[in-house]
């Protein structure tokens, strides 16, 4: 369109200085033709510039597109390499945690293995203790049979001890002796009976007989004595201090009975009762054990058809505590 908007400029300058040789008369024609021709031209030239200038609003416009389409293409390149590179990271980040597992891994089996090596020495750490116990447990056994047998062994020996000291001992007793029962009975009789019984060494070491005690009392007939001798009074102890051997005997104990006690007595109204203790060692030299011997002795009254003669005798349905030896 510009060379052509050219041409005719070029036309008409041409045809303006040829036309003026020609007389007056060609010039006003000229001039019309020449203005019609620069209308024309200018007609032209304007639609050529509307024309260019719509050529230039669409170039614009696609231009402005294209720009459009690059920025777009240049973001979505941007958006591309961005979600490129995050997968690149994501894949070394996964590759990172691939590695990292496989060390989790690694340790994770030797954690196991020790777990099982440990598991292992516990095991046999257990049958060891196990093994031990047992062991022990029959040791223990052992040692408990057999201090069950030095128990018994020691109980035996205590008891052939016992036996020995109880066979050797001395055993001070007491019995009657021959106590005379002929005498008259009278509520007025001034006379007196001593009762003297007889302290008798039954045992086969000497005793040393270190005190002694005799009482008489009369009771109801029916009633029975208390249950505890009554040892107080000092007119009824007598101080003692004599070795007895074995098989020997003595009378270091008496206690002086009115003849009239034994009318009341022999009529059954009154019983008559002398009990009391002998003290003894059973060592010469007194550091031996003190034992004691109690007695009691009973006036004896038969009745009916009672086969026992009449007399003293040792008293047997008595409270034990009269009879009591150690």
């Amino acid at each position: 369109m510009k060379q052509l908007s050219w041409a005719a400029m070029t036309l008409a300058l041409g045809i303006t200085p040829a036309s003026l040789g020609f007389g007056q008369q060609a010039k006003g024609v000229v001039q019309t033709e020449s203005k019609i021709t620069a209308q024309k031209s200018h007609n032209s030239a304007q639609a050529q510039r509307s024309s260019e200038h719509e050529a230039i609003l669409s170039l614009t416009s696609t231009v402005s597109e294209m720009r459009q389409q690059l920025a777009e293409q240049q973001r979505l390149t941007r958006e591309l390499k961005a979600a490129q590179d995050e997968r690149v990271q994501d894949s070394a980040i996964q590759g990172q945690l691939v590695k990292y597992t496989r060390w989790l891994v690694y340790v994770g089996v030797i954690q196991f293995i020790a777990l099982i090596f440990q598991a292992l020495i516990f095991f046999l750490t257990l049958k060891r203790i196990e093994t031990q116990a047992n062991l022990m447990r029959v040791h223990a056994l052992h040692l408990e049979n057999l201090s069950t047998a030095a128990r018994d062994n020691a109980i035996a020996a205590r008891a052939n001890v016992d036996a020995l000291i109880s066979s050797e001992r001395p055993w001070i007793l007491v019995d009657t002796g021959e106590i005379p029962d002929d005498f008259a009975a009278n509520e007025n009789s001034v006379e007196i009976l001593d009762v003297q019984p007889v302290l008798r060494n039954s045992g086969r070491t000497p005793g040393w007989i270190t005190r002694g005690f005799i009482r008489s009392v009369l009771i109801p007939t029916g009633r029975q004595l208390p249950p505890e001798p009554d040892y107080s009074g000092g007119t009824a102890e007598t101080p003692v201090n004599i070795i007895v051997a074995p098989n020997g005997f003595i009378q270091a104990l008496h206690v002086s009975i009115a003849l009239s006690v034994f009318a009341a007595v022999r009529q059954g109204t009154q019983k008559l009762y002398v009990y009391g203790f002998v003290d003894y060692s059973d060592s010469v030299n007194q550091t031996g054990q003190t034992r004691q011997s109690r007695f009691c002795i009973e006036y004896h009254v038969p009745g009916g058809f009672d086969p026992q003669a009449r007399g003293f005798y040792m008293a047997v349905n008595v409270p034990i505590a009269y009879t009591r030896c150690t």
